[in-house]
């Protein structure tokens, strides 16, 4: 038979003169099948997964009892276990085919099995960007930068934490006067923070003589205290007098009076 379904088998003889017959019912199945087909088609390094063979078609105990499993490359992961299931498992990324054959138990014919091609890749990493340091009374925004190996990766849903002050969940963290840890972590144990301080708001004071007599010139310098690292430098600071002259430039200038 070509095709699947059920047929009749008849058979019959004439004896002394009589009719004998016979029927036999005959099932017509496919061709015996088998494939690697359950477990995940993506690993991360490390991660190990359970694979199996089914057979379809073939007549019943046809499908085989033993199985023999290969790997290629040969050298890709390991894999353990017995019988139609194995755990396969890989320390390194690439691509890996997983393939299994048997001897039918009604026949000594070999079934080779569909392979199953399985990617292994890096785990996902990430890392926290934002300011190292932030007054107190104001915010600062972090976010996080997820990675495969030096590939940039979507990151999953993130959970963002304060070891001091408070953060949003969308990584807006206000300080408090002192050094916190903000931490992002998400699902598969992926976790990154940054070490972050918030500092007192900056303030300036002007430094020099309290008095100057007519005709002479004093230097005076501002100073700041407070604030972030290089805010002080940062700031276009404007000079003005309510009498006499300036001159000069950055934090430093020389008041003339007359």
């Amino acid at each position: 038979p070509t095709t699947t379904g059920s047929l009749v088998l008849t058979s019959s003889g004439t004896l002394n003169g009589k009719t004998v017959s016979c029927t036999k019912n005959v099932n017509v199945k496919s061709l015996l099948l088998c494939t690697v087909n359950s477990g995940p088609s993506t690993l991360e390094v490390g991660e190990s997964a359970s694979y199996s063979v089914s057979c379809t078609g073939g007549v019943t105990g046809s499908c085989p009892s033993s199985w023999t499993w290969t790997r290629t490359p040969l050298t890709a992961g390991s894999l353990s276990g017995t019988g139609a299931v194995r755990t396969f498992s890989s320390s390194t990324s690439g691509s890996v085919s997983l393939a299994a054959s048997g001897t039918r138990n009604d026949n000594s014919q070999t079934v080779l099995c569909s392979a199953k091609t399985i990617t292994v890749q890096e785990p996902i990493t990430c890392t926290v960007s934002g300011p190292n340091e932030v007054e107190i009374g104001l915010t600062g925004m972090y976010a996080a930068s997820c990675f495969r190996g030096l590939t940039s990766a979507t990151c999953p849903s993130l959970a963002w934490t304060t070891s001091s002050g408070t953060i949003t969940q969308a990584g807006v963290w206000s300080a408090l006067d002192e050094p916190s840890t903000i931490t992002a972590t998400g699902s598969g144990g992926l976790t990154c923070s940054k070490q972050v301080t918030g500092v007192a708001a900056m303030s300036c004071s002007v430094a020099g003589p309290n008095e100057v007599e007519s005709g002479k010139t004093a230097s005076y310098t501002l100073t700041c205290s407070g604030g972030i690292a290089g805010s002080c430098d940062s700031v276009s600071w404007s000079w003005t007098p309510s009498g006499g002259s300036l001159t000069g430039s950055g934090l430093t200038r020389s008041l003339s009076v007359t």
